[in-house]
């Protein structure tokens, strides 16, 4: 800046008569003003000074007494102020231009030798005609180019760039003799090209604690080929310490299985709709004279059964019994449950009545005789089956006498309860 409003701070090229300087700072007179009671000039800028440095402020060289009442601009001396010559501010640092003081800022603002703040923002301040160098070559901000990605960025950020530059290039790991790797492939070098990566001995999994190179794998397995005999031994002897405890706990859950069907009773309900419908086609068509029911089974790993119903009867009730019988068919757990089948069965067809304590249900139980050895009660082994249970449950003359048959519905119940040992 030539000025700052006390003063021009510039070197003159004429000697400058006194009554041009302010009477504060000693300098040419800036935007001068001129006090009317003595005629003295000060900046405007160092009025305030004088104003502000005595509660009965005073002119500096007569002590008149001043305020700012009686203060006026001089536009005839500051006018006259600006003709005269000057020389560049920067003419120590080599700049030749001369000229009015009035013009002056204007060459300030296309002087070469002037001190400018960097325009890429790097905050460095540089004479104007070494913008285009300090841009091109020192500026932090200056563009350039990554040498492995060829992306522009900054200067400042290139080292940020190079840290998630995909082709900038890392060392590998395991050996120099790699050389360098873009970032890139590193992951795949290191998974799959990598001649030195330390890999595990194949029989890492059965205890070999060693690691090394691939070269040096060779070694290993021939030298300690008998401290592997020796893990495979180990692993071998745990395994069959593994085998024992999981036969254990698979004996122990067959006897919880076992004791739990021991305690408990099981039943199934099953109903027959149409019930008229079914019994007349019974009478007409061999084929559909049974019925199966869906398979139920003794709990929740136990027997499967079926219940099989004849409405108009099979063998000795054949025409004037509803016969009923249950059979026995394969499981998934057959091989865990104990055979033949010996528990204790009873089928009962419901009665309706809607008074619960007036019901009569008609019954059949049985209890196989396992020492018989029956085809009944086997182990199912295809899926041709035989059955068990009552040819006479009911007779066509007791299902009409009460309510046995009740909106066209029969109900029938089968509860099974075990007698003994029903698991191995």
């Amino acid at each position: 800046m030539a000025y700052n409003n006390n003063g021009y701070n510039v070197e003159f090229l004429c000697d400058v008569d006194e009554k041009y300087r302010c009477i504060v700072c000693g300098n040419v007179l800036c935007y001068p003003l001129q006090f009317k009671t003595c005629g003295h000039r000060t900046c405007s800028g160092c009025l305030k000074e004088v104003l502000r440095s005595k509660s009965n402020p005073k002119c500096p060289i007569d002590g008149v007494n001043i305020s700012i009442e009686n203060v006026e601009e001089d536009e005839a001396i500051h006018q006259k102020i600006l003709t005269f010559e000057v020389c560049c501010q920067r003419h120590l640092e080599g700049c030749n231009w001369t000229g009015l003081l009035n013009d002056l800022e204007k060459h300030l603002k296309k002087c070469q030798f002037e001190i400018i703040d960097c325009p890429k923002g790097c905050k460095e301040m540089i004479e104007r005609q070494n913008i285009e160098k300090h841009i091109s070559t020192n500026c932090s901000k200056r563009e350039i180019l990554c040498e492995f990605c060829k992306c522009s960025t900054h200067y400042d950020q290139l080292k940020s760039h190079w840290n998630a530059c995909q082709m900038y290039l890392v060392s590998c790991p395991n050996s120099d003799e790699c050389g360098k790797i873009a970032r890139i492939d590193f992951d795949r070098h290191i998974r799959k090209d990598c001649k030195f990566k330390p890999i595990f001995c194949p029989f890492a999994d059965e205890g070999c604690t060693y690691k090394g190179k691939v070269h040096d794998m060779e070694k290993h397995l021939e030298k300690d080929h008998l401290q592997h005999m020796i893990i495979f031994r180990d692993q071998i002897a745990n395994q069959e310490r593994i085998i024992q405890k999981q036969d254990e706990i698979i004996h122990q859950q067959e006897n919880l299985l076992q004791d739990v069907l021991q305690r408990n009773e099981h039943s199934f309900t099953y109903y027959i709709t149409e019930y008229s419908k079914q019994f007349n086609l019974a009478r007409k068509c061999r084929e559909h004279s049974v019925i199966y029911s869906d398979p139920f089974t003794v709990g929740k790993y136990g027997y499967k059964l079926s219940l099989v119903i004849f409405p108009n009867g099979n063998g000795i009730g054949k025409n004037k019994y509803l016969s009923v019988y249950l059979q026995l068919m394969r499981s998934e757990y057959d091989d865990i449950l104990a055979w033949p089948f010996h528990c204790k069965v009873t089928i009962e067809l419901i009665d309706q009545n809607i008074n619960f304590d007036d019901r009569k249900n008609i019954t059949f139980s049985l209890i196989p005789d396992k020492k018989r050895k029956q085809a009944a009660f086997m182990k199912p082994k295809n899926d041709t089956f035989t059955y068990f249970g009552s040819s006479m449950l009911a007779s066509h003359k007791q299902l009409k006498a009460r309510h046995y048959i009740l909106n066209d519905t029969i109900y029938l119940k089968v509860v099974v309860k075990p007698t003994g040992d029903i698991g191995v």
